[in-house]
């Protein structure tokens, strides 16, 4: 499917107000072929009764013209129409998370936290991490903005547990395991999914991870925690028992002891006290058992649009606790233009309101973007990004100060102007009213370039004025365009009736590589038995006579797919005249029949008219 296919389906779905192609067929993204076909034959069927409705007559002819193209995308090229509808909707996405970096980022900086906000976000419009940081990455970059340094250092290989030349598919699974381990809320975890999406970035980029390498080989010299395995095999040992030290006394000349180490002027400071507490070496402390985090969700949308002017705007949010713990938190807001209340999360509560305020004085920009954290203690973090914009038109106050200046006026110099501002109804302008009764029945219908009416006829056209000539216009495909100007006087109703020239030689003859279609043979042979009535007028016009006798005509047309007959002939013994023959086909001409895939197909219809009797006074 190429570009043009795909915006013509994204703009007929749009206009139909479905999500896509889809959703407007019904049918979900995996649908097998026999239940797409059976859609697409449900609403073919719908649009080929509804080309004559003015509703929905472009939604029918569209459906029926673009069968194929909504077969191609709901069934053999499904896989390229479902890439398109995907990256529609994540650019859709990036719109949007651009305006929450817009909040994210204050002084050209990235904090860990707004960065865990803005990944968080990104889940939630559906967005994966991998496309969320490349977002960040090039927002940065633009921007000229930098992330926050971290504030300890972590070694990514142990944090991931890889080699320090892992492959990029080890590096995607050993972050996918990461984060799957790292899921829930509280402080340990949001920090630890952190630090595996640094992990991640580094050893995505090959500059950062060379990068990385050699900061941590100098890093490691002085730091037994980043040293290399080996080295920190040896500092682990279980098979030390004790430690001893021993004071930096360089007069003291003594050996060490057996099994002791002797802590040198060079060696890393020793670790805290414990407390008077010690534990034997190699004994394991066990997990630390904390109190579940309280959790909460905030009702309501997280992306907030406020127009403002000059007085402060308030919006509100609720924070709703999702478990039975008390909740105890804060609220902050990262830009001096909002105010808060409360601050501070009641823990007695279940449901909070927050209110936020806008105070436009502090605006420096027509629009500005911030976000507004609600932070758990020991707990989840939930941001709503706030989009302030200017209101471009005047505040009301002033409007209501000149209303009351006029007013004032008004009842000041009510006798003088009374009559100017309530002058007396002027009286009707001077129109007329005109009927147009076009032959054959068809045709749009045009006064003034405006369209009136499409099926031939149009009744009661009033208030049309009679300062200057009307300019009526009959348009109709296979037929001579008819204009003429009418002068028209007041009060007057006025009939015309167009009879239109037909330029189509109707001696449509298919050619051998033509292919033969299947039409709608039911709504065919309805539009042409419909115009009976005037196919008798024609033979009484063209063949007159007192004495008359019934007749039987065959009438053999080719229908063109495009919706209009092509060509007729007729057959039996009796065969009208060649002006009768003219007359019917300007009648046929002018129908309008279901368009159809193929080039042509054939219609056969039998009449019983009443020609001139040849041998008068028999039957």
């Amino acid at each position: 499917m190429n570009e043009r296919d795909l915006e013509s389906i994204s703009r007929f779905v749009s206009q139909q107000g479905a999500v896509d192609l889809f959703a407007y067929f019904e049918l979900d993204r995996d649908a097998a072929g026999p239940s797409v076909e059976a859609a697409i034959r449900r609403r073919r069927s719908w649009a080929q009764g509804q080309q004559a409705n003015p509703k929905y007559r472009q939604t029918a002819l569209w459906l029926i013209k673009n069968v194929a193209l909504c077969k191609r995308a709901l069934s053999t090229e499904r896989t390229a129409y479902l890439a398109y509808l995907n990256a529609t909707a994540q650019a859709g996405a990036l719109e949007i998370l651009g305006n929450v970096m817009d909040g994210a980022v204050f002084n050209r900086t990235l904090s860990s936290e707004r960065e865990e906000a803005v990944l968080d976000r990104g889940v939630q419009l559906g967005l994966t991490d991998s496309v969320v940081e490349q977002f960040i990455e090039t927002y940065l970059d633009i921007h000229e903005a930098f992330r926050e340094e971290p504030e300890a250092a972590v070694d990514i290989y142990e944090l991931l547990s890889v080699s320090e030349s892992p492959t990029p598919e080890a590096v995607e699974d050993a972050v996918r395991r990461a984060l799957a381990k790292s899921g829930g809320a509280g402080p340990a975890a949001t920090q630890r999914r952190r630090e595996v999406r640094r992990a991640a970035r580094i050893l995505r980029s090959p500059d950062r991870h060379k990068e990385y390498q050699r900061e941590r080989a100098q890093y490691s010299a002085g730091v037994p925690g980043l040293a290399a395995p080996n080295e920190r095999e040896a500092q682990l040992d279980p098979t030390v028992s004790q430690l001893a030290f021993r004071d930096a006394d360089t007069s003291s000349t003594d050996p060490p002891t057996d099994g002791a180490f002797m802590l040198r002027g060079d060696a890393p400071p020793a670790p805290p006290s414990l407390g008077g507490r010690t534990l034997p070496m190699g004994t394991k402390t066990g997990s630390v058992r904390r109190p579940s985090a309280p959790q909460f969700e905030i009702e309501g949308d997280l992306q907030r649009h406020v127009r403002v002017g000059r007085s402060p705007v308030e919006l509100t949010f609720t924070v709703r606790s999702a478990s039975e713990n008390r909740l105890h938190g804060k609220i902050i807001c990262d830009r001096g233009w909002l105010s808060v209340t409360p601050d501070r999360l009641d823990p007695d509560r279940k449901e909070q309101v927050i209110t936020v305020t806008i105070d436009p004085a502090l605006l420096t920009r027509n629009r500005a973007v911030a976000l507004c954290t609600v932070t758990a203690d020991r707990g989840s973090r939930k941001s709503v990004t706030i989009t302030a914009e200017r209101a471009r038109i005047k505040p009301g106050w002033f409007v209501m100060g000149a209303l009351s200046l006029v007013a004032a006026s008004g009842f000041l110099l009510w006798p003088q102007i009374s009559a100017k501002l309530f002058p007396p109804p002027p009286p009707p302008p001077p129109s007329a009213t005109l009927h147009v009764e076009v032959n054959p029945k068809a045709g749009e219908v045009y006064i003034d370039n405006r369209i009136i009416a499409a099926g031939g006829r149009a009744r009661d056209i009033q208030n049309l004025s009679v300062k200057r000539p009307v300019l009526v216009r009959v348009l109709l495909d296979g037929f001579q365009l008819w204009e003429q100007e009418f002068d028209l006087k007041d009060g007057e109703e006025k009939t015309i009736t167009p009879t239109l020239i037909l330029t189509d030689p109707m001696d449509y003859v298919p050619e051998e590589e033509a292919i033969q279609g299947r039409m709608d043979q039911e709504a065919v042979s309805r539009a042409i038995r419909g115009r009976s009535t005037e196919f008798q007028s024609c033979i009484t016009e063209h063949e007159p006579g007192e004495d008359r006798v019934e007749r039987t005509i065959e009438m053999v047309s080719h229908v063109l797919s495009a919706g209009h007959i092509g060509s007729v002939s007729f057959n039996g013994p009796q065969v009208p005249s060649k002006g009768s023959i003219h007359c019917i086909k300007r009648e046929l001409r002018s129908l309008h029949v279901p368009i159809f895939e193929g080039d042509y197909d054939v219609s056969h219809e039998a009449f019983i008219v009443s020609y001139p009797n040849p041998t008068p006074g028999s039957q």
